[in-house]
């Protein structure tokens, strides 16, 4: 497997766990929004319980990854990533608008990666 194949695997299960976690706080509980994890019910558990199992791939494939790359490198590789498909995700999922500002603040978050990785 290629040195980079985990770095993607951690950014697809992390982005996957934000996107489970985000559809479960939007359950409703009694037509009301649920806001504490006392309310959550049993179907939205399973959706946290698998947000969980995500996050914990994520951790395991970064982990892996930081065996064969440098922690400079992964890091920004990661973290660019995943902010990026986690705001692309957010707006046909949840309705989520992209904002001139957001669109900057992505565009600071690339640039800043890749003046990273090219040190």
């Amino acid at each position: 497997m290629s040195k980079t194949a985990f770095l993607f695997a951690a950014v697809v299960c992390n982005v996957g766990a934000s996107l489970a976690l985000k559809a479960a706080s939007l359950q409703r509980v009694d037509g009301a929004p649920s806001w504490t994890f006392l309310d959550i019910q049993r179907k939205e558990m399973v959706v946290v319980l698998g947000a969980l199992a995500l996050y914990g791939l994520s951790f395991a494939a970064y982990m892996q990854a930081l065996r064969t790359v440098q922690v400079s490198f992964a890091y920004p590789i990661v973290t660019g990533l995943t902010t990026l498909l986690l705001v692309v995700a957010a707006g046909p999922l949840f309705g989520e608008g992209m904002t001139a500002k957001a669109l900057v603040g992505i565009g600071f978050v690339l640039i800043g990666s890749y003046l990273l990785l090219n040190v």
